[in-house]
């Protein structure tokens, strides 16, 4: 929520800045005024940090059960435990450094995205503006876009794809980024920035689930019971609820109607 506020916010800032009037519900603002969205701005970057440091306490103890499992891992006596531990564990040196650096490129990514989105915000406004303000903005972003394109890539261009794939040689930045499009090609821009965030995003997830994987054969060697899948795990009744086998009927069946409204980031 903290982060969806910030960019809606962001949105509103540099579409205010061309002189274009806004609808303040439409970015969850109290008013659209200047002065409001400025402060809305500043306390939504604030809510990101606070959340960020709440968060931490439970990520480090995450980390710490993860770290000591591969900790172990690097042990004679524990990997042999393990049906092709030695081989595992040389695998979990390698990712490990390579984690590291797809960890520091998504938090990268974060100043990219409010770009993104206040470029797209912008061009949102083009049916109903063709002020020379709005261009003058819309050609600002797609230059800070292009500059955060080219620092990604650079990031990138030192390390090679981190996972299996057909060409060894492959590097990391001809997997994700392999060009940054002019400033002034802006589907280039929009096109480049959401195919390496896709990119990246697959790597990392793809690189934790290793890392877990391995974690929890070590806990297996030690007698550990894998934790359960989470459509398995039973959910604790709550006080007053009636079990469904004991409801009455109320007569003629009712239809039930499920949706979902996944959000992606």
């Amino acid at each position: 929520m903290a982060e969806q506020k910030l960019l809606l916010a962001s949105e509103a800032e540099v579409i205010a800045k061309c002189g274009i009037a806004i609808q303040a519900s439409e970015f969850q603002l109290k008013s659209n005024k200047s002065k409001v969205i400025q402060e809305t701005v500043r306390r939504a970057r604030l809510g990101v940090e606070s959340l960020a440091s709440k968060m931490l306490e439970f990520e480090e103890l995450a980390t710490a059960r993860l770290t000591a499992a591969l900790q172990l891992l690097q042990l004679p006596p524990i990997y042999k435990k393990i049906e092709k531990g030695e081989e595992l564990y040389h695998q979990i040196v390698a990712i490990l450094a390579d984690a590291r650096v797809i960890s520091s490129i998504v938090n990268e990514f974060q100043p990219t995205r409010i770009v993104y989105r206040r470029l797209s915000a912008l061009l949102s406004r083009l049916q109903s503006d063709q002020s020379e303000s709005l261009y003058e903005s819309i050609m600002e972003q797609m230059t800070k876009l292009h500059f955060r394109l080219s620092s990604l890539q650079s990031d990138m261009e030192d390390h090679m794809y981190p996972l299996d794939h057909a060409d060894d040689s492959q590097s990391l930045m001809d997997y994700a980024l392999p060009v940054v499009p002019e400033a002034e090609d802006l589907g280039g821009l929009i096109g480049a920035t959401r195919f390496s965030a896709e990119r990246i995003m697959g790597i990392q997830v793809r690189l934790v689930a290793k890392l877990a994987h391995a974690a929890e054969k070590v806990e297996e060697a030690f007698g550990m019971p894998p934790m359960p899948p989470l459509k398995d795990r039973k959910q604790k009744p709550v006080a007053g609820a009636v079990p469904k086998s004991t409801k009455k009927s109320t007569g003629a069946s009712r239809s039930r109607t499920e949706s979902s409204n996944p959000d992606q980031r």
